[in-house]
């Protein structure tokens, strides 16, 4: 049997070929420890983020009831290939991150087609974030607390 070696250069290349979705622990906290969730949002949060490649962003819908809000919009097979996930697990984390009011969603043509419109609810995130970072940060004290009493 042929066994190709293997080397840190062979992993970076292959990395760079490859897509990721980097899930920061808080925010699998944060979404309620929903990994789909987690990594439909950490996407969300890449197309708002993405100030050196603006023009990504799909396109921005102007609703008379958020006026100046920026969204994003791909159909339910998109948003499921775009975070890596099935149909259905991204249909539920939308749904997920709907109800934890992280995002909004709406479903409406864009160029003849029904696509889902998504748009980050930035200060309710921020929030929830911060909550998740700093409860975090207690759990840790905590443990490390725990482990330096513990006699072994």
């Amino acid at each position: 049997m042929y066994r190709k070696e293997c080397s840190w250069r062979d992993v970076r290349n292959r990395r760079r070929k490859e897509r990721f979705i980097k899930v920061e622990y808080v925010v699998y906290d944060m979404v309620g420890f929903d990994l789909a969730s987690a990594m439909l949002f950490s996407h969300v949060a890449y197309w708002f983020d993405n100030k050196e490649n603006s023009e990504e962003i799909r396109a921005t819908l102007e609703l008379k009831d958020y006026p100046g809000r920026k969204w994003v919009a791909f159909t339910r097979d998109e948003w499921a290939e775009q975070s890596m996930l099935s149909k259905k697990q991204a249909i539920r984390a939308i749904a997920n991150l709907e109800s934890l009011g992280l995002i909004k969603k709406v479903v409406a043509k864009y160029k003849g087609r029904p696509v889902i419109w998504i748009s980050l609810e930035e200060d309710a995130a921020f929030r929830r974030y911060c909550y998740a970072l700093e409860s975090d940060e207690k759990e840790t004290h905590k443990w490390i607390q725990e482990s330096q009493d513990h006699p072994f």
